[in-house]
C-alpha cells in the first residue's frame, strides 16, 4: 500500500510538470538540473543548508534536453537568468522556479526553451558569503 501511496505521488509530481531536486552536499559538489519550458522546478537543500546558485540558462544549448517542439536553434542564452534565479533562490532552504518567457524573457523567438540551474548547498552559517558572489 505504502509503495502504491508514493508511486500515486511521483506520478502526480508529473502529471502537473514539476520536479523536486535535492541539492548535492559540499562533499559531492554542485547539482546541475533542468526543465522544460513551462514546467516548474522546486530545488531543496537538507536541514541547516541554504541553495547557493552556480549557474542557470533559460534558452537551449543543445538539442537533447527537451527534445520534443520547436528545435530551430542550440545557440540561445538569457543573460539575466542567474541573476533571477540568485534572486529567489540564494541563501533559502527552498525554491520554485518555472521555465516561462514571462519570468526570463524570449532569448530565442520560436524555439522552445528549457531552464538549467547548477546549484549547491552550503551551511546555513555560510549564506553570508552569497551577498558577494556574482
Amino acid at each position: 500500500m505504502k509503495t502504491l501511496f508514493l508511486f500515486t505521488c511521483l506520478l502526480l509530481l508529473f502529471e502537473v510538470g514539476e520536479s523536486w531536486v535535492w541539492g548535492g552536499s559540499s562533499w559531492f559538489g554542485p547539482t546541475t538540473t533542468s526543465i522544460c519550458q513551462n514546467q516548474k522546478l522546486t530545488l531543496h537543500c537538507g536541514h541547516g543548508r541554504v541553495i547557493k546558485i552556480r549557474h542557470a540558462n533559460y534558452g537551449r544549448t543543445n538539442y537533447f534536453t527537451c527534445p520534443r517542439g520547436n528545435l530551430h536553434t542550440d545557440d540561445c542564452e538569457s543573460s539575466d537568468t542567474k541573476e533571477i534565479v540568485k534572486k529567489r533562490c540564494n541563501g533559502r532552504r527552498k525554491c520554485t522556479l518555472t521555465a516561462t518567457n514571462s519570468i526570463f524573457g524570449n532569448p530565442c523567438h520560436g524555439t522552445t526553451k528549457y531552464l538549467e540551474v547548477t546549484f549547491k548547498c552550503i551551511h546555513d552559517d555560510e549564506k553570508r558569503s552569497l551577498k558577494n558572489v556574482k
